[in-house]
């Protein structure tokens, strides 16, 4: 079973081999090397993105003739950064104020890990509404929700749940492949 590259590499690093601090990841070849590790991960996103225009272009959709029709590519390419921006801007908007009134409610971690989910299957169904995957829809869910002034309280109510997150996210990008 495969499991992602930068959930593993900072355990490894968390000591050195007398027990005490200050491991691999101090230095400076451990945090290049997570570095590169990340950089692998976010480099999938531009294709994730191009995906649909191409199939859109495969399809015949976007040339008149069959032939690349540049302008009309650069058009789609465009209103699609622009649907993905207006998404992510008023999706952070909202998540922002929901968070804080669930913790301002003070209720309970139940919901705020409910919130949680409804703000990626949200985000999910608002990127495959406008024509992109759920996948897409994920990673934008988890860019707004870092970026929130409740990061730290996510990830705290979440760990539990880490190590499912993880296998689902591999088992269903595996079933997608074709």
């Amino acid at each position: 079973m495969l499991t992602d590259s930068e959930d593993e590499v900072p355990k490894l690093g968390k000591e050195d081999n007398d027990g005490g601090e200050g491991g691999v990841m101090t230095s400076k070849v451990g945090t290049a090397s997570l570095g590169v590790l990340l950089f692998q991960d976010l480099a999938v996103v531009p294709f994730i993105i191009l995906l649909p225009i191409l199939q859109k272009l495969q399809g015949g959709e976007l040339g008149a003739d069959g032939g690349l029709d540049y302008g009309i590519m650069a058009a789609t390419t465009a209103t699609s950064f622009l649907d993905l921006g207006v998404l992510s801007y008023l999706g952070f908007f909202l998540a922002e104020k929901m968070y804080g009134l669930i913790k301002k409610l003070d209720c309970g971690t139940d919901v705020f890990v409910a919130l949680s989910l409804l703000v990626l299957f949200g985000f999910s169904n608002a990127t495959a509404a406008i024509g992109f995957s759920d996948s897409l829809g994920a990673v934008l869910a988890g860019l707004v929700l870092a970026g929130t002034p409740y990061a730290h309280d996510i990830i705290a109510e979440l760990r539990a749940f880490k190590g499912l997150f993880l296998s689902l996210f591999f088992v269903t990008i595996g079933t997608t492949i074709d």
